[in-house]
């Protein structure tokens, strides 16, 4: 099987080098990845590593493994961020990407995409729904410091949001309050 050509960007960022000891498969398209690498940055890539190792394809000497049920340019994205020279993240993709950083388990590349939501002007709501879905502590303290007024907080119990909030949520948004009525 040939694979598919590739956008030069993600080829440049995951050519066959002397450093790559494996290929991994999305929709026909090859990444040449380092397996210590990735099994430090990811207990899934471990222990896919560890136990499944399939044959090795006929037109090449490494070995393939298929990595199913994701977008090429995300996936590539997310591997990425654990690399000397990642690729950029954006507003559009950042949530996929934590998706994608929580299924793969890669607490690194969750933090880089962390850090990149911070320097957003997201609104602030969006930054704690955020947060409070993957469990960002610094993008909930950066969200809730969005709160600038007391009148902000009307109605804030209404929102369909806020309801599904956790605890810790919940928590800080009223020590947000709190702070800013200077109790």
């Amino acid at each position: 099987m040939t694979a598919k050509p590739i956008h030069p960007i993600y080829e440049a960022t995951f050519a066959e080098t002397d450093k790559t000891d494996a290929i991994l498969l999305i929709d026909d398209k090859k990444l040449h990845v380092n397996q210590a690498l990735l099994s430090y940055h990811s207990d899934h890539f471990k222990t896919l590593f560890l136990t499944k190792i399939e044959e090795k394809s006929s037109n090449s000497k490494l070995p393939e493994f298929k990595i199913e049920n994701v977008k090429f340019q995300d996936f590539a994205t997310l591997l990425s961020l654990v690399q000397h020279n990642p690729l950029k993240v954006a507003e559009s993709n950042s949530e996929r990407l934590l998706e994608l950083s929580e299924k793969f388990e890669i607490p690194a590349a969750k933090r880089h995409v962390e850090l990149f939501l911070i320097t957003t002007h997201k609104d602030k709501m969006d930054k704690i729904r955020i947060a409070d879905r993957y469990r960002l502590d610094d993008l909930l303290a950066n969200g809730v410091l969005g709160f600038k007024t007391n009148i902000e907080f009307r109605n804030l119990r209404q929102n369909s949001d806020y309801k599904s909030y956790t605890d810790k949520t919940r928590v800080a948004i009223f020590h947000r309050m709190l702070d800013m009525i200077q109790y």
